[in-house]
């Protein structure tokens, strides 16, 4: 294969690159004047592409693949050299890594056979697998080139620009005229933000090899930028900027890519001088002539969407053109249909991706399985995963999404059936250890989880899950680790960041929570916080004795009136932990801004209540109550809540009548039901306790423990113990459900090790002594996010 043979068709990172078949990484041009910090840029996701098509064209490559191996008569292990490099060629990586691997394990280690081996794991993304391989195919002068760029492009890939310097250096000292390496070196040597000289050396290098190419003058320039030689940087961009197109040239696409790189550079450039109207103008000349270029549209797009400069219609005029402009463009018809969908047109977006399906265009159908899942089309999701499947759809990427929608479904059986049709190992213990903890079978999920994690160890999603098993089990030191773990692999995994807080909360360590909750790696990502981390971190302050010194970002969204009554509650929770109830009380109090007879307000009331009456003062609180009540008859929050304070007070009538008033209002009201089932439980009728927690749609710990509570009172512990359970499934931090389990497992004389843990669950959370908040010093130690 020609070395300098190149595809054009690939997206990473939201932006267009440049990929040399055999020995070039993945090179994102979209990045490039980032390199140099001319304007910090917006990290872009964008979903990994599946490479497989459907419907038409893939029932012609599946009918073609067949006939290969009919043809050859060969099974998956049994595949020579020649078909080996055939599917190769064609793409079919992850089909020659089994094939290659048996010929390996029995001795066939020619330094071709692992060239091809390493090239096949490279390819499918399992870069330390790919280093003996490629190393041991190395030795032999013949492979020596291939085998190294294959080490470097997996080097550069994962980010280590140094180590992938120092192998293109080994190759260019056999090779100096060795183009693809010079280009790889390039780019590392950038990437590396350490060598602008030897990156411009390079690439001026690389110029001269090759004078007729383009592909090498964008880097040129951001090494100039990165000399701060700008003037000279300026003068090229200009110059290749302005370069007319010859009317019968034959433009290739990365030459366009670099044209249109070009002419967002000098928009930015612009931009970066305050100039913002001609930067504007540039940005539409762009986009006008090259709607469906990335760099380009990208670029444009985030001018226009933010600032100063915002102007929605035209954000949604440039994205609504590149989709048109390139349908089969993943990147844009998601971006596209995403879009309709934020705006409210989920009809819109559906179209965009059924259509794409039927023509298709690559990855597709999983793009409109996902979407129908996330947007609650659960049957439907499958049923486009199903039909993908039977028309040939595989891939690692697919049956992993294909799983989780099938264990989102509570299709347990047929998502075991797809871990055993997925490629990598990591993957079949994913999901069977998805599937075990769906089925409370933690101790399998975590062996399943943890084996996955050995074989996946740099994903944050699964470290989660691992976390989440090893606290089913009630290994919480190991949950904390893994939770962290999470974190130190992305510091935007929300959800691990909520557990770890909410675990540290319920251990009576907020000094850990804030920590957890204000953590970044040294990357310093942009956090996505939720309310839900808002209302934790209050919390936490309030109970550490910084409820004066909030951070701006958190007094900013208290400043919204919705937020009032939650973020209230949630400051006199904390503070109430600290300094006892009357502070909570206090605190409340002194809101001036917030009406506690709003609806708004309900949270806040809720905690009110709670503590008037641990400080005796229930007649208090039913004034409130009454109040909002009394001002909201159409409410049935308020009305439940005024039924919640009477029953605290003992006005089991009254607080009876409230909840049959809040039930007259909304029959399916959750606080109104489980009022009347703890109304009845106190008047000592566990049936229709029960009778009214079965109609609650949405269950919950205080629900099951509730349950529980009823089931022990008819004498049913066995049913009271499952309850208790399935609430410590649901919120294992629950000690108060800890404490009544273990009086049903003393009660029927269960096994003394199985008490000790439910025991020390309870004590760590809460029951017996109340946690006290740690001082100042225990705040813990940092973690190097590379530990």
């Amino acid at each position: 294969m020609d070395p300098s043979a190149r595809t054009h068709l690939r997206v990473a990172d939201g932006g267009p690159v440049l990929l040399d078949l055999e020995y070039y990484p993945q090179m994102n041009f979209h990045r490039c004047l980032d390199l140099i910090k001319i304007r910090p840029a917006a990290k872009r996701s964008t979903p990994s592409i599946s490479g497989r098509k459907f419907r038409t064209q893939p029932r012609l490559a599946t009918l073609l693949l067949c006939c290969v191996f009919v043809l050859f008569g060969c099974s998956e292990t049994e595949m020579s050299i020649e078909q080996i490099r055939t599917f190769q060629a064609q793409g079919y990586y992850e089909l020659t890594i089994d094939p290659l691997r048996v010929r390996i394990d029995r001795g066939e280690r020619d330094s071709e056979t692992l060239l091809l081996y390493g090239i096949a794991l490279t390819r499918s993304n399992l870069y330390s697998r790919a280093l003996w391989p490629l190393k041991e195919a190395a030795r032999d002068p013949e492979h020596f080139v291939p085998a190294m760029m294959q080490l470097a492009g997996s080097a550069y890939a994962t980010g280590n620009h140094d180590l992938a310097i120092e192998i293109l250096g080994e190759v260019l000292d056999q090779e100096p005229e060795f183009l693809p390496a010079l280009r790889m070196r390039t780019f590392a040597r950038l990437h590396s933000r350490r060598d602008y000289e030897g990156a411009l050396e390079d690439a001026e290098h690389a110029i001269d090899l090759d004078p007729q190419s383009t592909t090498m003058l964008a880097p040129r320039i951001v090494a100039l930028f990165g000399l701060e030689r700008v003037e000279e940087a300026k003068e090229a961009l200009d110059e290749f900027a302005d370069r007319p197109v010859e009317p019968d040239a034959v433009e290739d696409e990365m030459t366009e890519r670099v044209r249109a790189l070009a002419c967002v550079a000098r928009a930015k450039l612009a931009e970066e001088e305050g100039d913002l109207e001609l930067a504007g103008e540039r940005y539409d000349a762009c986009v006008e002539e090259f709607p469906a270029q990335g760099i380009a549209v990208h670029e444009a797009m985030a001018f226009f969407g933010t600032g100063e400069n915002g102007k929605g219609d035209r954000f949604d005029e440039i994205l609504k053109a590149a989709y048109e402009s390139a349908p089969h463009d993943r990147t844009f018809r998601i971006a596209y249909a995403r879009r309709q969908q934020l705006l409210g047109d989920t009809d819109v977006a559906r179209s965009v991706l059924e259509e794409a399906s039927v023509f298709g265009y690559p990855g597709a159908m999983l793009d409109l399985a996902g979407f129908l899942n996330n947007t609650g089309d659960v049957e439907g999701a499958l049923e486009v995963y199903r039909e993908a499947m039977g028309e040939g759809a595989s891939g690692a990427a697919f049956l992993l999404a294909f799983g989780e929608a099938l264990i989102s479904a509570g299709e347990f059986d047929e998502a075991l059936l797809v871990a055993d049709e997925t490629g990598p190992e990591s993957h079949k213990a994913f999901i069977r250890g998805r599937v075990a903890l769906k089925r409370m079978e933690y101790e399998k999920a975590l062996e399943y989880l943890t084996q996955g994690v050995l074989l996946w160890p740099d994903n944050a999603v699964a470290r989660y899950y691992v976390a989440l098993a090893a606290e089913g089990v009630g290994e919480f030191d190991r949950a904390i680790e893994e939770y962290r773990n999470s974190l130190r692999i992305d510091a935007n995994a929300a959800e691990s960041r909520k557990r770890l807080s909410m675990l540290h909360l319920a251990e009576g360590d907020p000094w850990a929570a804030l920590y957890i909750l204000n953590y970044q790696t040294q990357k310093r990502e942009a956090l996505h916080n939720t309310d839900e981390l808002a209302l934790l971190e209050l919390e936490a302050l309030a109970w550490v004795g910084r409820a004066q010194q909030l951070p701006r970002e958190l007094q900013e969204r208290i400043s919204q009136p919705r937020f009032w009554g939650a973020a209230i509650a949630a400051l006199a929770k904390g503070m109430g932990r600290r300094n006892g109830a009357a502070s909570a009380v206090a605190l409340i109090k002194s809101a001036d801004r917030l009406n506690l007879a709003s609806p708004a307000a309900a949270p806040a009331l809720r905690e009110l209540i709670k503590n008037l009456a641990e400080l005796g003062k229930t007649s208090d609180g039913i004034e409130y109550a009454r109040a909002a009540a009394t001002t909201n008859p159409q409410n049935p929050e308020s009305q439940s809540i005024l039924g919640g304070a009477l029953l605290l007070a003992g006005k089991l009538d009254e607080a009876d009548a409230m909840f049959v008033r809040a039930l007259t209002l909304d029959a399916a009201h959750r606080a109104g039901l489980v009022g009347r089932a703890r109304l009845a439980t106190e008047r000592s009728q566990p049936s229709e306790a029960l009778g009214f927690y079965d109609q609650v749609a949405k269950v919950n710990t205080e629900v099951l423990r509730g349950r529980a509570e009823a089931l022990a009172l008819l004498g049913r512990e066995a049913e009271a113990e499952a309850e208790l359970t399935r609430a410590l499934s649901e919120s294992p931090y629950d000690g108060p459900a800890a404490d009544q389990l273990v009086e049903l497992k003393r009660m029927r004389g269960a096994e003394e090790s199985e008490i000790r843990a439910l025991v020390a669950r309870a004590t760590r959370f809460g029951v017996g002594e109340p946690a006290k908040p740690s001082p100042e010093s225990s705040e813990p130690e940092p973690v190097s996010p590379s530990s």
